[in-house]
């Protein structure tokens, strides 16, 4: 039987992520070193938060469109997944969101993208969104590098 390279790319992203959110739950989490916050399960509105798209803009000055997708929040878990069309000269990344807690109104994320995606872009970032309006404001960063931008909501 033949397997599609859409298959293979879907089976090599689970599994990376899989192993991902393993070693970031035997590890503790994230290393970001603020404060927790809240961090009990949380929905928008009482539901699903949804897809969300625009254009973030890097701290190199580089712009590149993002798809961002929620489900409901769960403190340690694998909460969303997040897609790059084509990420500078890496190309098409994608990852998963992995919630980490509430302060104030920011959401903030552990990124995750591994290397079995596409090791040009394979990395953890701290991500956080402020609902705003009918928008949410994201930023990203992994110490050395960031990039911020308004999302709004995607209707497939």
């Amino acid at each position: 039987m033949k397997v599609s390279r859409h298959k293979k790319r879907a089976a090599a992203f689970c599994i990376g992520l899989i192993t991902t959110a393993l070693a970031l739950g035997a590890c503790g989490g994230s290393s970001d070193s603020e404060s927790q916050g809240d961090q009990g399960d949380h929905a928008l509105d009482g539901g699903n938060w949804g897809s969300w798209t625009g254009t973030l803009a890097g701290s190199d000055n580089s712009k590149f469109k993002i798809f961002l997708t929620f489900d409901t929040l769960r403190q340690g878990q694998i909460s969303g997944t997040v897609y790059f069309p084509k990420l500078g000269s890496a190309g098409e990344c994608s990852g998963a969101e992995v919630y980490r807690g509430k302060q104030g109104d920011t959401y903030r994320f552990t990124e995750v993208i591994p290397e079995a995606v596409n090791p040009k872009c394979a990395g953890l970032g701290t991500v956080r969104v402020t609902p705003n309006g009918d928008s949410l404001d994201y930023s990203w960063t992994n110490g050395t590098q960031s990039s911020t931008g308004s999302l709004h909501s995607h209707q497939d």
